[in-house]
């Protein structure tokens, strides 16, 4: 990056070529664009689909650290302001740093000790749901969903009560599918429709069942939890309301923002960590053999602090599939990235799929290798590397989602082999939030 660098301006005439083949095979293109164009390009289609988009590291760390003041993702994620209301992942300003400092405790490593046995715990109970019946081939996304779910909600609200998982996992689904762009984009058409046709009115919230069910849910598990024994996040959100610090609505407003942003990118880590066991075996060996220093048994924290190999092979999982391919932002007030300007109001997208695939950056970006974040090889490279994010706005839940990851995966292992299932249809990506696959994501599980 240099001062004097510049966008590289795409109009409507020079990014036409690349659609087709964004359409058809939208992240290794994204690669491909960004080393053709470059890291900067300025997206400039029409009025409402101008796009900065950023694939070079620097103009990523300056971005979301040193100009991280004049972006916002509130804009953004307005079509969820009914679902996420003034929660951490949308507030900003003082509310947010008030909820940060907090939150910020439970997911420090004091608290996140005290989970390690309860994880295993759910991970056995939830394998022996999958193959109760025999089933040997298990869609890992599915299962990881369901799991991550039940471990948010009892190792933040309360571990003693028995939640509806599938209903929850329903409600996310149909609130966040109908606050998709598309989705906004053809119910605004629809209307249109409907507005010009007698009988019929307009549907502006269809998501609004599905948000009452899960307000209804919140609202049940906060009565029960206060009868139980409320886990350490949920105990301080009831005491700083009881106190007057927050509202009463902040509590309900943090607890759907952790059913939003909780779980979901953690269990996408999971399932395609399995699948990179099952696709590269020959990457694992360092893995089994820390495994089988353990004798059987699962780490304690100190012990999978020194799992360096295990580490290594989560890391290189989120860099080769990082379940959120994309951080997109909103200026404030007119910024330059060199001699350009991006306007008040511009959008940017930091492409994290790009940055983690780029040769000048990996090298062999296509190689799953784990040693690859051996610390003398990873060093310099923090910006290219934001399966979390990164700067101020990073994600909160990190250290918990790591722990996850590699416990997880530890016990997992132990438990049996990962194998790619013989009738997997060729992977297809959904880009949504969360980069998932569009067909289900099948291993066979032999114990």
């Amino acid at each position: 990056m240099t001062n004097e660098q510049a966008a590289k301006v795409l109009g409507i005439r020079k990014f036409l070529p690349w659609l087709p083949r964004l359409l058809r095979n939208p992240f290794p293109e994204m690669v491909a664009l960004a080393e053709q164009e470059g890291g900067l390009i300025y997206l400039d289609l029409l009025p409402s689909q101008r796009l900065l988009v950023i694939t070079d590291p620097e103009w990523a760390r300056y971005l979301l650290k040193d100009q991280h003041q004049n972006f916002s993702r509130r804009t953004i994620l307005n079509p969820l302001s009914d679902f996420l209301g003034e929660g951490l992942f949308r507030s900003e300003g003082a509310l947010w740093q008030q909820m940060h400092t907090l939150i910020k405790p439970a997911f420090h490593d004091r608290q996140i000790q005290h989970y390690y046995e309860l994880i295993t715990q759910e991970a056995d109970s939830w394998l022996n749901q999958f193959t109760e019946k025999g089933n040997k081939e298990i869609e890992v996304e599915s299962f990881s969903s369901r799991l991550l779910l039940s471990l948010l909600l009892k190792t933040q609200f309360c571990a003693t009560i028995e939640y509806p998982i599938e209903e929850i996992l329903q409600c996310q689904l149909e609130i966040i599918a109908s606050s998709s762009y598309i989705q906004l984009k053809k119910r605004w058409l629809s209307n249109q429709l409907r507005s010009i046709t007698p009988g019929l009115k307009p549907i502006w919230r269809p998501q609004l069942p599905a948000l009452d069910r899960l307000d209804q849910i919140i609202t049940d598990i906060r009565a029960r939890a206060k009868k139980e024994q409320p886990c350490f996040l949920l105990a301080q959100l009831e005491e700083a309301a009881t106190q007057g610090t927050i509202t009463d609505r902040q509590v309900r407003d943090e607890m759907m923002n952790l059913i939003f942003a909780g779980f979901d990118t953690t269990a996408a880590a999971l399932a395609w960590t399995l699948y990179a066991a099952a696709r590269y075996p020959e990457t694992l060996p360092p893995v089994m053999k820390e495994l089988a220093s353990l004798e059987g048994n699962m780490p304690n924290p100190t012990e999978l602090s020194k799992m360096t190999e295990t580490r290594f092979f989560v890391q290189e999982s989120l860099r080769m599939f990082p379940p959120i391919w994309a951080l997109f932002r909103v200026s404030l007030q007119p910024t330059h990235f060199g001699n350009f300007q991006l306007p008040q109001g511009g959008y940017s997208m930091v492409s994290i799929y790009g940055m983690h695939h780029l040769p000048s950056v990996w090298g062999d970006p296509w190689e799953f290798r784990p040693s690859r974040f051996q610390p003398e090889e990873f060093r310099g490279k923090s910006f290219a590397y934001l399966p979390f994010g990164h700067g101020p706005r990073i994600c909160i839940g990190k250290p918990l989602a790591m722990v996850e990851c590699q416990l997880l995966f530890l016990y997992l292992l132990k438990k049996g082999n990962w194998k790619l299932a013989e009738n997997q249809p060729p992977i297809k990506i959904e880009t949504g939030i969360i980069r998932k696959s569009k067909n289900g994501l099948k291993l066979r599980y032999e114990p």
